[in-house]
């Protein structure tokens, strides 16, 4: 006695298509919808990504640009340790503004 294997019905690319849009529009679960179209859920995912394909040319992609900002100078740094731990470091190029907003924030002494 020999056994068959079941006859496989491979979908032309039209059917997929149709096959995905009425996925995409019902409320049903993957499980539910593939076994009411009569295909199998690793099928219905493979349909899936493979129709997803290469982002479309219009679509903004990332460009990577040089970093055009000079590097800081190396110069002094001053650092004050405050009795509670926290630091502050001062390098060259800071100004005295700034460094006057910094000290507002620290904890009074």
């Amino acid at each position: 006695m020999q056994i068959s294997k079941p006859v496989r019905k491979h979908a032309s690319p039209a059917d997929r298509q149709r096959i995905l849009q009425a996925y995409r529009h019902t409320p049903l679960s993957q499980r539910e919808f593939a076994t009411q179209v009569g295909i199998r859920v690793a099928t219905l995912n493979q349909w899936r990504r493979q129709s997803v394909g290469p982002p479309p040319p219009d679509r903004p992609q990332f460009v990577a640009l040089p970093n055009l900002l000079p590097n800081p100078t190396p110069g002094p740094t001053y650092r004050l340790v405050l009795p509670s731990g926290l630091a502050l470091e001062v390098r060259n190029g800071f100004t005295a503004l700034e460094l006057a907003m910094w000290l507002q924030l620290l904890p009074r002494l």
